[in-house]
């Protein structure tokens, strides 16, 4: 990029810092009309309320100085670029010598998140959190309404709080909320920092907090969170959040560690056997077997395998939560309504019209309704010595 480029550039930005942006993210997404509709809706105004011109003018610098060098011995250098990049067009790619270099013909400037783009290592699971944290932001108006079984935990959750010594709270994956309204009527006094990945959520959850500034809301990644922050705290908690993670084990382990001397730890996530109906179903009417999201959700083995070398002393409690739908229709659409479709199935849709006609006669044969099971582990632990 020319010097007289970037000049014009924080000229722009020094003007009007926000119309910049709209503008450059616009630009980003150049190609793909839809994906940009999905970052207005969900993110643009989350990017914009958190833009920090330092650091976006400490950027510029980055780009002033010189071309990076291809790196010594056998490490490789990747470029990629979108043929439909508006921001840097491929003509102007910077040449690097030795470089591996990767045009993806479909993607604008935001190579990452054209459906083509993959990333040895981090693609996939960067893919898998994304199309996540979409369908939970855009359930987050009518989560509330339909997610009577994430309340049910939530209350089971709270019946198992400590009863004193509870000042400053983290709370991963606050959803839109409900949980942290438990959390804020039983320690009237406490701090409470509330992280959730989804906008949405996030949003819906502010709204009910805006005349309560002790409950701070954080808009990230929760492993990345917990990676992140090196505070400490009274009492790390998380309701029906950590079955999503990639590594939900390794953030409890985080979690432990986080914890002030005399911390609690307090969690429930689902686990393997949740719709274990709707599995079965859905592997017999495709004549395959189908592993449905939950399938990869942690076991209670695994739990506690996890934390037995950790410095804290647990509590590991299954509870199988029950629902009986009147549909398959309802069934289905309360899973999509609360966003806890996870991840969509690659290739085509797995419930053509005739394989959900199927299904439906599945279910009556097999159960003469449709219920549904939900697999949840209560995590209650205390660092030892405490």
């Amino acid at each position: 990029m020319a010097e007289n480029e970037i000049a014009a550039i924080r000229r722009d930005l020094s003007r009007d810092p926000g119309a910049f942006l709209v503008s450059f993210f616009r630009k980003c997404f150049a190609g793909d009309k839809s994906a940009y509709r999905r970052f207005v809706d969900l993110l643009e105004g989350e990017y914009l309320g958190a833009m920090d011109l330092g650091c976006l003018n400490r950027g510029l610098d980055y780009l002033a100085a010189s071309l990076p060098q291809a790196p010594a011995g056998d490490a490789a250098l990747r470029v990629v670029h979108g043929r439909r990049d508006l921001i840097a067009p491929v003509g102007e790619m910077a040449e690097i010598a030795g470089a591996v270099v990767e045009i993806h013909d479909y993607a604008g400037h935001a190579v990452f998140l054209a459906p083509e783009f993959s990333w040895p290592g981090i693609g996939e699971g960067a893919a898998r959190k994304r199309a996540i944290r979409n369908r939970f932001s855009r359930a987050a108006v009518t989560y509330d309404a339909h997610a009577d079984v994430q309340k049910e935990v939530a209350c089971g959750l709270a019946a198992r709080l400590p009863e004193a010594g509870v000042a400053n709270i983290l709370e991963i994956g606050c959803g839109s909320g409900f949980y942290t309204e438990l959390l804020a009527a039983r320690f009237p006094a406490a701090r409470i920092q509330a992280v959730d990945f989804s906008p949405g959520m996030v949003a819906a959850a502010r709204a009910k907090f805006a005349a309560t500034p002790r409950v701070q809301f954080v808009c990230r990644d929760g492993e990345e969170y917990l990676v992140a922050t090196e505070e400490r705290f009274d009492l790390i908690t998380s309701n029906a959040t950590l079955q999503w993670f990639d590594d939900p084990v390794a953030a409890l382990a985080r979690m432990v560690l986080l914890l002030n001397r005399q911390g609690a730890l307090l969690c429930s996530l689902f686990g393997p056997g949740t719709l274990a109906e709707l599995g079965e179903g859905v592997t017999a009417v495709c004549g395959q077997p189908v592993a449905l999201p939950p399938r990869c959700f942690p076991t209670l083995a695994g739990i506690e395998s996890g934390l037995a070398a950790l410095p804290v002393e647990t509590e590991c409690v299954e509870t199988i939560v029950r629902r009986q739908y009147q549909s398959l229709r309802e069934l289905l659409l309360h899973i999509k309504l609360t966003g806890t479709g996870g991840p969509p199935a690659a290739g085509r849709p797995l419930l053509t019209r005739k394989r959900f006609r199927e299904l439906e006669q599945w279910f009556s044969t097999q159960y003469g309704g449709y219920p549904a099971t939900y697999q949840t582990f209560f995590v209650q632990g205390r660092k030892k010595g405490a």
